[in-house]
């Protein structure tokens, strides 16, 4: 859990244990690692999906394996970290994550509106309109400066 993890509650399992994990715990990000299970991991991201939509998974790939990362996108994944990788950066993946996970639940939105939403925003941002792409989506928020300047709380 996401409140749990600066405290260190993780949890570790195989394949075969993803979806008793899933069942018995409230998990908010999975950490899949495709380097070594390449298309059985999309196959497994699929099950994960299935079973908690709202669960938002980062995979951990290597650098080359582009079809991976793109089909576990197509399937839902949050986010790819490449290997080898840098732990503060790992961190921060995970804690936006959480963060992800929040605003879906918090929304009521389907995760396909959701996805629908950011893609939006995506828009937004890329046509140099950051907060009209905030209003898509609830909870998060922009670092940096703002238009004239000021930084941003």
């Amino acid at each position: 859990m996401c409140a749990e993890f600066a405290a260190g509650r993780v949890l570790q399992g195989g394949r075969d244990e993803v979806p008793r994990l899933l069942g018995k715990f409230d998990i908010d990000v999975v950490l899949l690692g495709l380097h070594s299970l390449k298309w059985q991991g999309i196959g497994l991201l699929k099950v994960i999906r299935d079973i908690r939509p709202a669960v938002q998974v980062l995979i951990l790939n290597q650098p080359g394996q582009v079809g991976l990362a793109i089909e576990a996108m197509k399937q839902g994944a949050f986010d790819e970290v490449l290997l080898p990788l840098e732990l503060k950066a790992l961190v921060s993946r995970i804690m936006a994550a959480c963060r992800r996970k929040r605003a879906v639940e918090a929304s009521g939105k389907s995760l396909l509106d959701y996805c629908r939403d950011m893609m939006v925003a995506a828009s937004f941002a890329e046509a140099n309109a950051p907060e009209t792409a905030l209003e898509f989506l609830p909870g998060i928020r922009l670092r940096g400066r703002d238009k004239k300047g000021k930084e941003r709380p």
